[in-house]
């Protein structure tokens, strides 16, 4: 790969076609150099594509309130809203409006790892390893809850909410599947 790079330090270099449609590498293990993207900063998946949170009204300068370092904050973009988490702060804005609508929704007592988030319309689990935080589909109030294992690793799989983490309140297991 030839990079011309001006006096200035400025450059460009255009992503081709075919490594834009392989997307972002699918694990750690593949290796590099095989023409999928390794890091994307300031855009998130939606329908197969990359967009940039502008394209949803949110311009990078308006997440200035999330003042926690690498690698917040974390954005989520779920079917009605798009999340956005710091170390212990979760802000909501429904797809669609304007960042004005933007709302700071929980503050945690403590940090944990990073946020992982399972996506069921107006009802949402979010947990940092430390504490669940869940979303009440009728009054939008976000509140801890006790209730569901606490997850490092969340994923909806075929309608159902498959939660890995340490301490998984089944014994011996590491994973639990929740109906």
């Amino acid at each position: 790969m030839n990079i011309d790079i001006s006096r200035t330090g400025k450059f460009t270099y255009t992503i081709k076609d075919k490594v834009l449609s392989r997307g972002m590498r699918p694990s750690n293990k593949l290796p590099r150099n095989n023409e999928f993207l390794l890091i994307c900063y300031g855009a998130v998946g939606k329908d197969n594509a990359l967009v940039t949170l502008a394209s949803f009204g949110v311009a990078e300068e308006a997440l200035g309130f999330i003042t926690d370092s690498f690698p917040y904050p974390q954005v989520f973009l779920l079917n009605d809203f798009i999340i956005f988490c710091g170390a212990q702060t979760i802000w909501e804005l429904p797809v669609g409006a304007d960042v004005s609508a933007l709302t700071h929704v929980f503050s945690t007592k403590s940090p944990g790892g990073l946020w992982s988030v399972l996506d069921y319309y107006r009802y949402i689990y979010l947990s940092n390893g430390k504490v669940n935080v869940v979303r009440d589909p009728s009054s939008g109030t976000y509140s801890y809850n006790t209730d569901l294992p606490t997850a490092i690793a969340a994923c909806n799989f075929n309608g159902q909410a498959l939660i890995g983490g340490e301490n998984i309140d089944s014994p011996g297991a590491d994973t639990v599947l929740l109906s």
